[in-house]
């Protein structure tokens, strides 16, 4: 037989038992004809008492017929299951899941005497009354706009043991509004706005049993967001050159006051003013153009709303007569043209199209461009002197300067030029042959031809004609030779030099001679030599060398040098080389060849291949497998060892050590190899030194980690000191033994976590070895407090009810742990009511909606109302996840 829900905590189960039971389960009737004898039964109990507090009745008062003696209690409660007790008084506990509803109850008690006769039932009326303040909660806009109405809400506010009546509003201070509904709205329009700024809006709830809530505010911002309206005045029509000044004066915005005028102009950069005129300044370096402009104006609010762009179109109109600028240069060359120019020229208020040129008494000529250029007849040039340009120009308003002028003076400033006619080539001992005859003079004629011959003395002449003459003692070598020519005009101006490269030929073939070596050795470069080479009437100037039949090297030096590729030397034996010389004339030689021999002269490398390190007992191999020769073979191999005698042979391996010869004892050995080619040439020794050892160690020190134990748990700040040790059996030795901190410090635990402590141990043979102890580092959590039961029990309460969820975290020294993010997790899951923690959280745990968790400093808390749904009746399994990953439960049973 089970008890009603409300009286099910384990503080009643020791306060009453049960009555007895039929065979059929059925309770025995509590309400039976009284004895003669009877006892009565008398209830003190209070008339009333306050929601959410605890129900005592007595019945001490209760009276035995004489000689008899009152032994058993029992009491019902609206009806309820009967609770029987031995003393006289009782207490009905506050269940916070089943709360005593608000209203009569009735309690009801039956006596029974030490003779077993029982009472009939007494009754007494017990009033709940609601006497905890409701909670009120106003939420309204963060912002609203200028004009617009604003809805404030108290849907969050709650009652305990009732529910609210009455919504009492107030707007800054204003007068009440009392609605039934937990919401208001505080209506505006443009023509009654609430004022720009912040409002505060004022709730008070009353429960229905006329208990009222603490009041509870929300502020908002009534923001101006209506654009302003910017008019622009401006002038119609202004002269060009001038200011133009315009005014936003009549600009106006709603709700607030203009704070910047932004003017543009012709949708240049805006330029921003806080006073409603504005001129745009001509600058005389830079004024308005002839024409429309557009002037925009943009007002913004002191909230930063911003109007549209108000336009005006002003016209700037022509007024001034332009200034011609006449640029010329000053002196020019006989017979040439030149360009003057009018660019210069300037028109203020419009632009100049027309340009009136005169050259001395000439017609004027009009173009439409800046440039004018005067063009000279070969045949009639200007004549020397000064000559004078004139300049008027016409703007776009036909508006027409007066002239400009500049003078020129045309000079004669031409230097001849210097042409000569010679042979390109003159055969040996022939004279030299030259003319100047095509030089030329612009505006004047030649009077003098200065001639050189390869840089000599000059000789002038009156003529264009000349020859250099043959001298049979020293004639002309084969070869070029420089004709240099300068000619001088009648107006003293002289050309600048001019040249021709005579040749004169050379027809004798010159002659090869080569030297090379006897012998060379293998794998050498080949240095070769045709310095011995000879040409009469020249020079050489080529060199043409093959080697073998190979392919033409050609060089200017007379020295030579066959490369030879180490990966590609020159064979043994005889090898031919061939040279052919050129000189300056062209002429080549006929062919010169000889022979060289390619001898082995290269000694072998002997290499040894032997391991560093060798254990006791084992034999020695090693090898010269990789000893090599340049231009032979390595055919013999002589061992030595320890400097003992040496063993010759023809395989390149050799075994020391090798039983039955008895093995290398401990320490350092020497290896030494010479190899022979076939040539005969021997190579310096090789060495290699092997060191036997004892074996080497391979078992790895061991690792004993004391504290801390693994997966042990430790609560935040507790002093845990670390205890560990390494040993190692071989004779090395430890090498290290090291942990996150040092054996006997103290342990991490300054954060929650789980943490991992690693040892790790390493001997002098390089064994090492890693231990890894798991610890978790957790908050003191010591329940969830009244009136939340933890498990096993089964908390019961109304569907739709908040059930404050309270609970404590504390450090190993006691210190309260407050910060929020110690808690990871709040989550709540509909379950089966048999079904255990994990059961549900790993197939049924949905994410909690989000009520606010906080903590309660004053009593050092953290507290979370945990609001359920209405309608959500059944078994429910309420999770708190702490941030060091331990999880917390709690059961509801929902009705």
């Amino acid at each position: 037989m089970s008890l009603p829900a409300r009286f099910s905590s384990p503080r009643l189960a020791a306060a009453w038992r049960l009555l007895p039971v039929t065979a059929f389960g059925v309770v025995v009737a509590l309400a039976h004809v009284a004895a003669e004898n009877a006892p009565t039964a008398v209830i003190t109990a209070p008339a009333t008492v306050a929601y959410g507090q605890a129900i005592v009745v007595s019945g001490a008062n209760s009276v035995a017929a004489s000689g008899r003696h009152v032994r058993e209690y029992i009491w019902r409660f609206d009806g309820g299951n009967p609770i029987q007790t031995d003393v006289p008084t009782f207490t009905f506990p506050f269940d916070p899941a089943h709360p005593f509803a608000v209203g009569p109850h009735e309690v009801e008690l039956v006596v029974g005497d030490d003779f077993g006769d029982r009472s009939a039932p007494e009754v007494r009326s017990v009033t709940v009354r609601d006497t905890v303040a409701p909670t009120a909660v106003v939420d309204a806009p963060a912002a609203v706009g200028f004009g617009v109405s604003v809805t404030a809400s108290g849907q969050q506010s709650s009652d305990v043991g009732g529910e609210i009546a009455a919504y009492e509003w107030q707007l800054d201070g204003g007068p009440p509004i009392v609605t039934p509904v937990p919401s208001v709205t505080f209506t505006a329009t443009l023509a009654n706005p609430l004022a720009i700024g912040v409002h505060v809006v004022r709730l008070v709830v009353t429960d229905d049993s006329g208990n009222q809530s603490a009041p509870d505010s929300a502020t908002f911002l009534v923001r101006d967001t209506l654009a302003p309206t910017a008019v622009l005045s401006a002038p119609a029509l202004v002269p060009f050159g001038s200011d133009i000044t315009v005014s936003g004066q009549q600009s106006a915005d709603v709700g607030g006051q203009l704070s910047e005028y932004r003017w543009s102009l012709d949708g240049g950069p805006p330029i921003v003013t806080d006073t409603p005129s504005f001129t745009f300044v001509a600058a005389p370096a830079s004024p308005l153009s002839i024409g429309t402009h557009l002037v925009q104006l943009v007002v913004v609010d002191d909230s930063g709303n911003q109007s549209a762009a108000a336009s005006r179109q002003v016209r700037v109109v022509d007024a001034q007569v332009p200034t011609a600028i006449l640029d010329a240069p000053a002196t020019v060359s006989v017979g040439q043209g030149f360009t003057a120019s009018g660019a210069r020229s300037v028109d203020f208020d419009g632009e100049i199209v027309e340009y009136i040129w005169r050259l001395d008494a000439r017609p004027p000529v009009a173009i439409d461009q800046p440039a004018f250029t005067v063009a000279v007849d070969p045949a009639n040039p200007l004549l020397p002197g000064l000559h004078t340009v004139q300049l008027v120009v016409r703007d776009d308003s036909g508006n027409e300067s007066d002239p400009a002028s500049a003078t020129v003076r045309v000079v004669d400033d031409f230097a001849p030029t210097a042409i000569i006619d010679a042979p390109d080539l003159v055969p040996f001992g022939a004279d030299i042959e030259v003319s100047g005859g095509r030089s030329v003079d612009i505006g004047g004629r030649i009077t003098q031809y200065i001639w050189r011959l390869d840089g000599g003395v000059p000789i002038a002449l009156d003529v264009p004609a000349k020859t250099f003459a043959l001298n049979p003692a020293a004639p002309f070598s084969p070869g070029p030779h420089v004709v240099e020519l300068v000619v001088v005009d009648d107006s003293g101006n002289q050309s600048d030099p001019s040249t021709a490269t005579v040749r004169v030929a050379d027809g004798v073939a010159p002659t090869a001679v080569l030297d090379v070596p006897a012998t060379v050795p293998f794998g050498e470069n080949v240095e070769v030599s045709g310095a011995r080479s000879a040409d009469v009437g020249g020079r050489l100037v080529l060199y043409r060398w093959s080697l073998d039949d190979g392919p033409e090297i050609e060089t200017a030096d007379p020295g030579h040098t066959f490369v030879v590729a180490p990966a590609q030397p020159l064979t043994l034996g005889r090898h031919r080389v061939r040279l052919v010389v050129g000189d300056d004339s062209g002429n080549q030689s006929v062919a010169d060849e000889a022979e060289f021999i390619v001898v082995d002269s290269v000694a072998p490398t002997a290499i040894i291949t032997a391991p560093p390190t060798l254990v006791v007992g084992e034999p020695l191999a090693v090898s010269g497998e990789r000893s090599f020769d340049v231009g032979g073979r390595v055919h013999r191999y002589v061992w030595r060892l320890d400097g003992g005698d040496p063993i010759a042979q023809d395989l390149p391996t050799q075994t020391f050590g090798a039983a039955p010869a008895p093995p290398l004892a401990l320490g350092t050995h020497l290896v030494e190899l010479v190899v022979t080619d076939d040539s005969g040439n021997q190579s310096e020794p090789a060495t290699a030194r092997v060191e036997v050892v004892e074996p080497p160690d391979t078992e790895p020190p061991t690792v004993t980690i004391a504290s801390p134990s693994d997966d042990a748990a430790y609560l935040v700040n507790t002093v845990v000191v670390a205890s560990y040790s390494c040993e190692d059996a071989a004779s090395g030795g430890l090498a290290s033994c090291s942990g996150p901190v040092a054996d006997g410090s103290p342990l991490d635990t300054s954060s929650v976590g789980t943490k991992q402590f690693t040892v790790t141990a390493s001997d002098r043979a390089g064994n090492q070895t890693t231990a890894t102890h798991t610890y978790r580092v957790v908050y003191g959590f010591a329940g969830f407090f009244a009136p939340v039961d933890n498990l096993p029990v089964v908390n019961t309460g109304a569907a739709g009810r908040t059930f404050p969820v309270k609970w404590r975290l504390a450090t190993a020294g006691g210190t309260p742990v407050t910060a929020l993010s110690s808690v990871a997790s709040i989550t709540d899951a509909a379950v089966a009511c048999d079904a255990s923690p994990a059961d549900a959280l790993e197939e049924q745990l949905l994410s909690a909606p989000g009520e606010a968790l906080h903590y309660d400093a004053a009593a050092d808390q953290f507290v979370y109302n945990w609001k359920t749904a209405k309608g959500a009746t059944g078994c429910r399994l309420l999770q708190v996840t702490l941030a060091d990953g331990t999880k917390h439960f709690a059961r509801f049973r929902l009705r």
